[in-house]
């Protein structure tokens, strides 16, 4: 993220509360995606959030949105499953490194 926005802390805080609040709003709608059976919103949900994880440095994110975007396109439920238990575990060790990290910036996290 830095070779986007430099060193500036202050706006590197403010992407990455950004960050926070889309991460939330788009596993909701992973989540509903998911459980509805709408694989073409679970696929276009799974790419934006795919897309944002990795240009804050949440790589695993990324990856795992790109695997649910993947099962997505089969619409194969069965395929989709795993991958959404796989979030529902990833999704509080991010938080927490997001929280961590807007402390040592200095950034109050706003709660959603």
């Amino acid at each position: 993220m830095r070779e986007i926005v430099g060193s500036d802390e202050g706006m590197i805080g403010e992407l990455l509360a950004d960050y926070r609040a889309s991460l939330l709003e788009t596993c909701d709608v992973l989540r509903e995606s998911s459980d509805a059976g709408h694989f073409t919103e679970l696929e276009s949900a799974a790419h934006r959030l795919k897309s944002s994880s990795r240009s804050v440095g949440a790589l695993t994110m990324g990856d795992l949105c790109a695997e649910i975007e993947n099962a997505a396109k089969t619409a194969y439920r069965e395929a989709v499953v795993p991958l959404m238990g796989a979030l529902g575990s990833t999704l509080p060790i991010l938080l927490d490194a997001i929280r961590s990290t807007l402390e040592q910036l200095g950034t109050k996290e706003i709660d959603t």
